[in-house]
């Protein structure tokens, strides 16, 4: 016996156990279900809104399918799964360095690559088509990349320092 605790027993346990532990254990458990219930959100507005996409590109869902060779659902659940970040997606070095003190919040970045270099693919993907739809498709999701990637960051730079008065 240590302050208390029997040799061999996990703090931890102990801690889980009192009605503190439980309060906090539960808060936490019903705090992330909030936060992944918003990325689910997300995930599933993006779903609609690409599967929606390609159909109104070939004018119906069985034209879209013929043309694609496969279901506008699985077209579509492809590109969300690759376009929008998903931690579960995190390589195993990436989840292993988010344990080091100094990589709390490598995750974040490391899915921003992998999505700004999915989606870049997806839109010369789309490009490249024969379907001027798609074609159309692809421009609008590489204006769009190009303006998250380049333009607004440059731009918010500048506006905070106009507003704050800073120079270079």
């Amino acid at each position: 016996d240590i302050m208390g605790v029997p040799v061999g027993q996990k703090t931890g346990n102990i801690f889980t156990r009192s009605k503190v532990g439980s309060l906090l254990t539960s808060a936490n458990t019903g705090a992330r279900a909030y936060y992944q219930g918003g990325d689910d959100l997300w995930k599933i507005y993006n779903f609609e809104f690409e599967k929606n996409k390609i159909v109104q590109a070939f004018g119906s869902e069985s034209a879209a399918t013929r043309a694609l060779g496969t279901s506008t659902d699985e077209y579509a659940a492809d590109i969300v799964r690759n376009t929008v970040p998903n931690y579960e997606r995190v390589p195993e070095v990436i989840k292993e360095i988010r344990k080091l003190p100094f990589g709390n919040f490598i995750a974040f970045p490391a899915e921003i690559i992998r999505t700004s270099a999915n989606t870049f693919g997806q839109a010369l993907k789309e490009l490249a088509s024969d379907d001027r739809a798609v074609q159309e498709i692809g421009m609008r999701r590489l204006i769009g990349f190009t303006s998250t990637a380049a333009v607004a960051p440059a731009a918010l730079q500048k506006m905070a320092m106009d507003l704050t008065g800073v120079s270079q």
